[in-house]
């Protein structure tokens, strides 16, 4: 079988995560936008709820992926035992970064006015999204332990049904976290 960890240059799930956190930052800005007119930037009381939302709608499921399987939360390109809390805490601080990075720059365009410019920055992030995705799906695809993968031996994705399960009920928890966040945003 030929083995795609020993390729270089693979996308992890964590690098994938991260650019999800672009998207998500930028859809977060878009929930103060319902008045263009009375919107006046990212700041403030968006800013915090954004803040709020990295880090209890997105970064516990983030660390639950990590701990629990983290062989493939970086795609098997770090073995079980290198990891450690120095790691972790990068990808997490990253993820808060770039989710925030998301926020600030369609927050601007928005202020701007520059609608065009931000729905085009939002599809910039969910196609890139989505080839983090799809490209190494080989490797994405797989899931077992760092020398299962290595071996040739770790089972295809969707003959685990806990994964999915835990997928499903991570992505329940970051919707119910959105519309929680929007909800306090808008005030709806």
């Amino acid at each position: 079988m030929n083995n795609p960890g020993r390729r270089r240059g693979v996308i992890t799930a964590v690098l994938q995560d991260t650019i999800m956190c672009f998207a998500l930052g930028q859809v977060i800005a878009w929930f103060g936008s319902t008045g263009l007119s009375a919107y006046d930037g990212p700041g403030g009381r968006r800013l915090g709820w954004a803040a709020a939302f990295a880090v209890v709608g997105w970064i516990p499921v983030s660390i639950y992926f990590i701990l629990v399987h983290p062989a493939w939360s970086y795609a098997y390109a770090v073995p079980d035992g290198a990891l450690n809390g120095s790691l972790i805490a990068l990808a997490l601080i990253a993820q808060f970064c770039v989710l925030m990075f998301g926020y600030f720059w369609a927050g601007d365009l928005l202020r701007q006015g520059s609608i065009p410019a931000a729905l085009l920055l939002l599809l910039a992030g969910g196609v890139a999204y989505l080839l983090a995705l799809t490209i190494p799906w080989e490797v994405l695809g797989r899931i077992g332990t760092y020398e299962e993968f290595q071996a040739g031996e770790a089972k295809v994705l969707w003959r685990s049904v806990r994964l999915f399960f835990e997928l499903g009920l991570s992505g329940v928890w970051v919707i119910f976290w959105l519309i929680f966040t929007r909800r306090r945003i808008t005030g709806a």
